[in-house]
């Protein structure tokens, strides 16, 4: 009797939670600069701090850049989304973009709770040089 009660239960939960849930649908995105960023996506990852969660998406200078003058290399920029609370509700999220580089490489990441630290490599009139990239919530400071 216990086990039909509990088996009841679970169904009735089951298809109200069901009854809730959106129709799977399919959408064309339109909005041009989502199209551009998503089309020309490199790589992205996900880096998740003591007290910050970053992602980072790194971009491609796009088809039809390899005629303009002084951009015959091809360039990357990379968009940060920063967030202290990625799970909570209503959490801050906060973009930045930085660049162009060419032949970025992130060769190192340091967690220092609030702020986060990547150093970069990259290429500036042919020599190879080192950044360093200070995030937080509020900024991003390019050194």
């Amino acid at each position: 009797m216990k086990y039909t009660f509990v088996v009841l239960l679970l169904t009735l939960f089951h298809s109200s939670y069901s009854q809730h849930l959106k129709k799977t649908e399919v959408k064309e995105i339109t909005n041009k600069a989502v199209v551009e960023i998503l089309t020309r996506l490199q790589s992205h990852i996900v880096i998740s701090g003591k007290k910050l969660t970053i992602n980072v998406f790194k971009i491609s200078n796009g088809s039809g850049s390899a005629h303009v003058v002084g951009d015959d290399e091809i360039s990357e920029t990379y968009f940060f989304t920063v967030t202290d609370a990625p799970a909570d509700e209503g959490p801050i999220f906060k973009v930045f973009s930085l660049g162009p580089f060419y032949g970025p490489k992130i060769i190192k990441t340091t967690d220092l709770g609030d702020n986060y630290v990547f150093t970069l490599e990259h290429y500036n009139s042919g020599k190879r040089e080192i950044h360093k990239i200070i995030i937080n919530l509020n900024k991003i400071i390019y050194q």
